[in-house]
């Protein structure tokens, strides 16, 4: 089956950029509400103006853009990444103030549309990955990045073995291929850490990738995020709509 070359090259690694980019934007949200909670919800500005900080989220990832622009290699990209998931957290955490007339902040349903739009982004990027034939520019493209990134900041033994295994699975007489294998044998490989902690790091992490890749880990992800958006869309019903109505119409005080 001869699979057609691609307008645009897929990473191949996108989920791992994806899963940067939530937690990022996750953990921004989290920062913003407790420190607003615990320091009595403090405002930028003056009588006249207030600087929201969905204004400092746009900078942030206005900041990400300029980093996937000027600079190449897998460093910039990871932290263009982080920068671009805070700057998303921090716009997002003022929904609240776009979605209601009187721009409320507080508005409790906001949560629930917070978790549906993190919803949305996470399964529109696993439709994007979905497509599992891999066409051999996408292969090319991909080695070729790891090599880039050898040329920055060297070549350690796992990236050279996932070098290898794009390689292997293109036809033998692409020209191309044979030439970033050669190039891949006469690049130096980084030697392994002395260092036990490193040691100890990089066991860490090769046990974690093995953990994330799995279909139960995958169903697992989607199924906590699907149980987690439904209960705070029935709470935020409950909280707004059907709780304040019995109340009203029983004549509690």
């Amino acid at each position: 089956m001869i699979i057609p070359k691609p307008i645009f090259a897929r990473n191949i690694v996108l989920e791992n950029l994806l899963e940067i980019f939530l937690v990022s934007a996750v953990a921004a949200i989290l920062v913003i509400r407790f420190y607003l909670h615990f320091t009595g919800y403090p405002q930028i500005g003056d009588a006249t103006l207030h600087v929201a900080h969905t204004l400092v989220g746009g900078m942030i990832m206005v900041v990400s853009v300029m980093i996937f622009i000027h600079y190449i290699g897998k460093s910039s990209v990871i932290l263009a990444t982080i920068l671009a998931g805070l700057g998303f957290g921090t716009f997002i955490d003022e929904l609240g103030k776009f979605i209601t007339r009187d721009n409320n902040y507080f508005f409790e349903p906001v949560i629930a549309f917070i978790y549906v739009i993190f919803m949305i982004i996470y399964l529109s990027f696993k439709i994007l990955n979905a497509r599992k034939d891999i066409s051999t520019t996408e292969y090319l493209a991909n080695t070729v990045e790891i090599i880039k990134q050898a040329v920055i900041s060297g070549l350690d033994r796992e990236q050279l073995e996932l070098a290898q295994s794009y390689l292997h699975k293109i036809h033998k007489e692409n020209t191309t291929a044979k030439g970033l294998s050669l190039l891949l044998r006469e690049l130096e490989v980084a030697p392994e850490a002395q260092n036990q902690f490193i040691r100890f790091n990089q066991r860490i992490r090769r046990l974690y990738r093995q953990i994330i890749v799995t279909d139960l880990f995958k169903a697992g992800v989607v199924l906590f995020f699907i149980l987690q958006t439904c209960f705070a869309l029935s709470y935020s019903v409950i909280t707004t709509q059907i709780l304040p109505n019995y109340l009203l119409f029983h004549n509690f005080p």
